[in-house]
């Protein structure tokens, strides 16, 4: 609890730059390219090409988690256990990327993932935070939260 009210802390008061505009637009097509990164590795139900994404030091949490995962070993192991369900696929229904003026980025919004049960896909709504860290020529995940829609 306490990694994820430092994590708060730090979005709300210094971390963010506001309106998104710090950066360029070569940072935020970065890190859209790394969510989209996320999906195609999802989607391709690879558990370590996924895990591979995430920062060493990144928290998650994952859409059916009771715990917040602070280790690559826990990532993994989430990741592992949903690729067992070989039908499952995600699609980026929304988003928005917010900038930091410390080579990060905020992306949020709202995905599907679909499931395919008696031969039907079947849609579950979601919403998702990354948070990302340009290291290099490479955007990593140091922060993914992810959960259902709440009904209307």
């Amino acid at each position: 609890m306490r990694v994820v009210r430092l994590i708060m802390l730090c979005l709300s008061t210094c971390w963010l730059v506001p309106n998104a505009h710090a950066g360029t637009p070569e940072a935020e097509q970065g890190a859209v390219q790394a969510v989209m990164e996320w999906v195609e590795a999802y989607n391709s139900r690879d558990a370590a090409r996924i895990a591979a994404l995430y920062a060493p030091q990144a928290v998650f949490w994952g859409t059916r988690m009771q715990t917040l995962a602070t280790e690559p070993a826990q990532i993994l192991q989430y990741f592992t256990e949903s690729a067992r369900n070989p039908n499952l696929r995600v699609h980026i229904d929304d988003r928005q990327v917010r900038l930091t003026g410390h080579g990060g980025a905020l992306v949020a919004g709202s995905y599907t993932v679909t499931d395919l049960r008696d031969g039907r896909e079947v849609p579950t709504p979601a919403r998702f935070t990354f948070v990302l860290e340009q290291r290099g020529d490479k955007w990593v995940i140091l922060h993914h939260h992810s959960s259902r829609m709440p009904a209307q």
